[in-house]
């Protein structure tokens, strides 16, 4: 070992159990080089201590390199980080050689696409996509942290994550809803499980939050409609009501307003106010003698000729026509 070493001024001592710990002393690198050119031999290190090993000894290795620092007191530090780069081969079973600052470095890009991927599958749960169970997206994200199991600390981070942002997707939606979800909260859910019991729970946490959010999602649309309905009984009459004025008292966008009714009353919003205008003005039409202009003006029309066509359209005939109608059939 120390011969592999002897041109970086190497030395090497036994470690714990069957580990080799191995201390060298790499030159400044050039300018032109940079982080790249040390990577690039360290690695080229790294590969050489493995092939030697197989061999002359015929011992198959994992090399793990920490990164580089010029104090001395900094050996613990450095001894823990080639350790850490070591453990990556749960996660690399063909790869021999890994270095710090490249585990790192994956890791922190590892972190990103997997909060991405959560959150990813919080918004499609959000919106009703369908994932009723580990399933799709939740499955995927279940099969990444059994790979995981070995990384303990990299294990338990990446399910935080994901059992917390459902965890808070459910506090999100339910906040307004009087129903305690204390029953979900991860840290009494999965408590004093190791990491195989959490993924079994996890498994049974999914579905179970896929299905309360359903109930919540559905309790909260219903409060929604019956704002709804509340508003345009009460302004329905004011012929300046439009449908942005709806959407503003409920704080959605128009689009989704409009998908909203449509989608759990099978009608269109704007309907639903022609409606009641219309069954209004016949109420009017009936009951008392006021003009058309009036009953137009007094049910939200600013135009007589314009509630004229809208009441032939949701009654079958003109104002003056239902009102004689209904006039004869009182007689």
């Amino acid at each position: 070992m120390n011969e592999s070493l002897g041109e970086w001024r190497g030395l090497s001592l036994s470690g714990y159990g069957n580990e080799i710990v191995a201390i060298l002393r790499i030159g400044e690198p050039k300018p032109q080089e940079g982080g790249a050119g040390i990577a690039s031999q360290l690695h080229l290190i790294g590969q050489m201590i493995h092939m030697n090993l197989k061999s002359y000894l015929n011992v198959e290795t994992t090399v793990g390199i920490s990164s580089l620092h010029a104090d001395v007191f900094m050996l613990p530090k450095l001894m823990d980080e080639a350790n850490a780069a070591a453990e990556w081969r749960h996660m690399n079973p063909g790869q021999r050689v890994f270095y710090f600052e490249d585990r790192k470095a994956r890791e922190n890009l590892g972190i990103a696409a997997w909060i991405a991927q959560v959150d990813a599958f919080a918004q499609s749960l959000k919106a009703g996509g369908g994932e009723n169970g580990p399933t799709g997206t939740g499955a995927a994200l279940l099969q990444a942290l059994v790979g995981l199991q070995d990384e303990a600390e990299m294990f338990n981070s990446y399910f935080g994550m994901l059992a917390y942002r459902l965890y808070g997707l459910l506090l999100e939606q339910g906040r307004a809803n009087g129903i305690s979800l204390q029953r979900f909260d991860p840290d009494a859910y999965f408590r004093g499980l190791d990491a195989a019991g959490k993924l079994t729970a996890l498994a049974g946490y999914i579905p179970e939050i896929s299905a309360m959010l359903g109930q919540l999602t559905q309790e909260r649309d219903r409060s929604i409609l019956a704002r709804i309905a509340g508003f345009v009984r009460e302004r329905y009459r004011d012929p300046a009501l439009k449908i942005q004025d709806i959407a503003s008292e409920v704080h959605f966008s128009t689009a989704y307003l409009s998908y909203l009714f449509k989608r759990e009353t099978g009608k269109n919003l704007w309907d639903f106010v022609t409606e009641l205008r219309i069954e209004e003005a016949k109420r009017m039409l009936e009951t008392t003698d006021k003009k058309r202009y009036e009953i137009a003006y007094a049910v939200g029309y600013e135009s007589p000729e314009h509630f004229g066509r809208m009441f032939k359209r949701y009654a079958g005939s003109s104002p003056a026509e239902y009102r004689k109608e209904r006039q004869g059939s009182d007689g």
